[in-house]
């Protein structure tokens, strides 16, 4: 029997839907574990006055778990995701070393190199003259002490914000100004100059440098600011050309306004308490903006950095930068490669927090596995007032970051 080309077409296509019935779509399994780390995060941030969070995992050197929970904006009701972008507070503090590496092989300095040798201004502690170097920068031995006036009066409220919120007033009782910040360089002579404006003898400590540890949010960036003297650039462009568009970090950046508005996070001290849109001076140690996604693409470098086989810096640069710098004497805590904190158990971290923000990043060179949590809330000291407690969001996110912890060791 013969066929006419129509009908040939019409049993192929019949030949071909009953070859799809038998056909079986094979879904990927689902693993038990994890569906099971997902409910207990869901039932965390049910029980708490999370506005949002996301969570990554790495295992065996890949992304293991991803998810994002709650909201980025309360108010209108908008969804925290995986692309969502944020603060990430002193986190930002090891973006500063990951430059200063770059920088240094770039050939601009050392980590010896005495900072006064590169400044445009003298700063010069009145107790002690010995010379700080990056190296005491980066480990937090500078002998210098941030004062909390000092710190807070870098801080303003963005021009256009509502001041009649809650939260806006509080800040504003704090001595924040309404406008803009000062330009990096001119918010550090104010600081460190002795004839600067904010200059406070009490910000240098008697026993001088590599002495004692204390913690200096505004010596990091100062470090920062070195880079900025020695290339030209700023500090932000110096990051963004060597670091963020490398990685493809893309929305990622220090000024909020250059974000995409459509995925940036609302920040809170309480979930009724948004805070208006803030910045400030000495941007470089804690207001890098990213997501979850995007960070993690940062974390994933800094962990094939570690193993010998980063895109970023020489295989050198990266043993410097997790190798201990810190002078001996230091106590569990007080131990630093470049910014970066090293734990005694074995792990490369730095955490982070800030008005609205909280933040933790950790990895395990050992067992190439990792993970980072952040969350759009935040006290901060501000909600204090507002009779908002600071302790419970801060033990809610560690509830959340210690599930995280088991699930990367399972």
């Amino acid at each position: 029997m013969k066929y006419s080309p129509l009908m040939c077409l019409v049993l192929l296509c019949l030949l071909c839907t009953n070859c799809k019935k038998n056909i079986s779509i094979i879904e990927p399994p689902i693993d038990p574990k994890t569906t099971a780390f997902t409910q207990q995060l869901t039932d965390l941030y049910d029980a708490s006055e999370l506005p949002g969070f996301a969570v990554t995992v790495i295992k065996e050197g890949a992304i293991n778990y991803q998810q994002a929970f709650g909201l980025a904006n309360v108010e209108k009701g908008i969804d925290y995701t995986n692309q969502t972008t944020q603060p990430i507070g002193s986190i930002s503090k090891t973006f500063i070393g990951v430059a200063l590496m770059k920088a240094i092989e770039q050939g601009h300095f050392t980590l010896e190199t005495a900072i006064n040798d590169i400044l445009p201004f003298d700063m010069a502690n009145p107790y002690n003259t010995a010379p700080i170097t990056i190296k005491h920068l980066v480990t937090h031995t500078a002998g210098l002490e941030d004062s909390d006036e000092t710190y807070e009066l870098q801080y303003y409220i963005k021009e256009g914000e509502n001041m009649l919120l809650p939260s806006a007033q509080v800040i504003l009782d704090f001595g924040v100004v309404v406008g803009k910040g000062h330009a990096l360089g001119d918010y550090l002579q104010a600081v460190y100059s002795e004839t600067g404006p904010l200059f406070d003898e009490d910000t240098f400590l008697e026993e001088g440098p590599g002495k004692t540890y204390e913690y200096s949010n505004i010596g990091a960036s100062l470090a920062a600011y070195l880079i900025e003297v020695k290339t030209g650039m700023s500090y932000a462009d110096f990051v963004k050309q060597n670091i963020f568009d490398p990685l493809n970090m893309t929305n990622t950046g220090y000024d909020r306004n250059q974000s995409n508005q459509d995925k940036l996070a609302s920040l809170y001290i309480g979930k009724a308490y948004p805070l208006p849109e803030y910045g400030h001076s000495s941007y470089p140690d804690g207001f890098v903006n990213t997501s979850n996604e995007m960070l993690s693409k940062y974390l994933l470098e800094m962990m094939k950095g570690a193993a010998g086989n980063g895109t970023l810096l020489s295989k050198e640069s990266y043993q410097t930068l997790f190798q201990r710098q810190s002078p001996e004497g230091m106590e569990a805590g007080e131990i630093h490669g470049v910014f970066w904190d090293l734990t005694d158990a074995g792990r490369i971290e730095h955490n982070g927090a800030d008005p609205g923000v909280i933040a933790f990043l950790s990895f395990d060179p050992a067992t190439n596995t990792a993970h980072q949590v952040m969350a759009n809330i935040n006290e901060g000291g501000i909600g204090e007032p507002l009779g908002v407690d600071g302790q419970i969001s801060f033990g809610q996110f560690f509830e959340i970051l210690n599930a995280v912890r088991t699930f990367e060791k399972e």
